[in-house]
C-alpha cells in the first residue's frame, strides 16, 4: 500500500519536459528562473477535496485558499524530501570511523547503581546529506472561469542556471509542483544574478555570548504563531548551546529566520532548522566559510565533515561528544 495519497494526475516526471527546456531557451540569460505553473481547477474538484492538501476548498459559491502552503509529505517523495531532506549512501568513497551510540546501560547490570552511555566505534560508509529545501507553494487566483478557477502555483524560490547542479535542482522543483498540482513549468523572475545571490545566501544576525537572554527572546519572536511546543524546542536547544560556552550565537535573518545556532570554540559551528526540530548539525568548518553558503548548500555534503544528530534518545550526549572530539 502506498504511503502517499491518491492523485488523479501523473505524480512524478523523470526528466525535464521539452516544453520547459523550450521555455528556458526563451528566457534571457542572467534572469532568475522561477518554478511555476498555471492550472484550471474545476469547482467540482474543489468540492471533492482534490486540493485540500494545498488548503484549497469551495466555500459556498466561491473558492477559499491560503496564500502559501508547505507541501505535505503524503504528496510524494519530493514533498517528503522538501520537508525532511534526504541522504545517499556513498559506497564509492572511503569508509570513515564513526562512534555509534548504543544507548544507556546499567552499571554492573543494576540500574540502582546508575547508568553509562555505551558507544562503539565502527567503520561506516559516508553518507551524502541533503538538508530540507523548505520550499512553499505560493497560490494566486488569476480569474474565475466557466466551470471553476484559474490558479497560479509558484515555488518561493529562484534558481540560477549558471550554478552547478541547476538541472538537478530544476527537476526537483518541477517534481514538487507536479506532485501537488499535477502540472509544472517555469517563468523568468526578471531577477539579476546579483539579486539571486543576495536572496539565497543565509543572512545571519550575530549575538555575543553575553547577550543570551536577548538572543533567546529574538529567536522566539521569529515564530509567527508563538507555538508553545516550538518555544520549548528553542529554549532546550539554546540552553544546550550555552553550556558549551559559545563564541557567539547566530540567528538567521529575513526569510531564513528559522535557523538558530552557535559558533563554538575551535571552529565548531552548530545549528538547526527550528521549523522541523528533527536534527542538530555540527559542522567542523570555519564559521567564515559556513556563513557564505546558500540555504541549499548549508546542509549539503558528506558526513565526513559534519555530524547530523537526530533528536532521539541520547542526542544531548551525542552533541556534546561531537563537540569534545573536535576540541581534542
Amino acid at each position: 500500500m502506498s504511503q502517499y495519497r491518491k492523485v488523479s494526475w501523473k505524480r512524478n516526471i523523470r526528466r525535464i519536459p521539452d516544453t520547459v527546456l523550450s521555455k528556458l531557451r526563451e528566457i534571457e540569460q542572467g534572469s532568475g528562473i522561477v518554478p511555476v505553473c498555471t492550472k484550471r481547477v474545476a469547482a467540482s474538484d474543489l468540492q471533492m477535496g482534490m486540493y485540500e492538501h494545498l488548503g484549497l476548498s469551495l466555500q459556498g459559491d466561491d473558492s477559499s485558499f491560503l496564500g502559501s502552503v508547505l507541501p505535505p509529505t503524503d504528496s510524494g517523495v519530493f514533498s517528503t524530501r522538501n520537508r525532511h531532506g534526504w541522504e545517499i549512501r556513498r559506497t564509492d568513497l572511503p569508509m570513515i570511523s564513526k562512534d555509534i551510540y548504543l544507548g544507556e546501560r546499567p552499571i554492573y547490570g543494576d540500574w540502582s547503581n546508575g547508568s553509562f552511555s555505551l558507544w562503539q566505534q565502527r567503520q561506516v560508509y559516508q553518507t551524502e546529506e541533503y538538508g530540507p529545501t523548505d520550499y512553499s507553494i505560493e497560490i494566486e487566483l488569476l480569474r474565475r472561469v466557466d466551470d471553476g478557477y484559474l490558479f497560479k502555483f509558484a515555488l518561493d524560490c529562484t534558481l540560477d542556471r549558471d550554478v552547478n547542479g541547476f538541472d538537478v535542482e530544476l527537476l526537483f522543483c518541477l517534481n514538487l509542483l507536479q506532485e501537488n498540482t499535477g502540472s509544472c513549468g517555469i517563468e523568468s523572475s526578471a531577477m539579476s544574478r546579483e539579486d539571486y545571490i543576495a536572496t539565497t545566501l543565509v543572512d545571519w544576525e550575530i549575538f555575543p555570548p553575553g547577550s543570551f537572554d536577548r538572543f533567546l527572546a529574538k529567536a522566539k519572536s521569529n515564530i509567527l504563531d508563538n507555538d508553545p511546543k516550538t518555544n520549548r524546542i528553542i529554549e532546550e536547544r539554546v540552553n544546550e548551546f550555552r553550556r558549551l560556552s559559545p563564541d557567539r550565537y547566530i540567528l538567521g535573518k529575513g526569510g531564513f529566520n528559522r535557523y538558530i545556532g552557535a559558533v563554538l570554540p575551535n571552529g565548531v559551528v552548530s545549528f538547526e532548522n527550528i521549523r522541523y526540530g528533527n536534527a542538530l548539525y555540527v559542522l567542523y568548518e570555519d564559521w567564515e566559510e559556513v556563513s557564505q553558503r546558500s540555504r541549499r548548500e548549508l546542509l549539503q555534503g558528506t558526513n565526513a565533515n559534519y555530524e547530523r544528530i537526530p533528536h532521539a534518545e541520547g542526542w544531548v550526549e551525542r552533541f556534546r561528544k561531537a563537540v569534545r572530539e573536535k576540541r581534542a
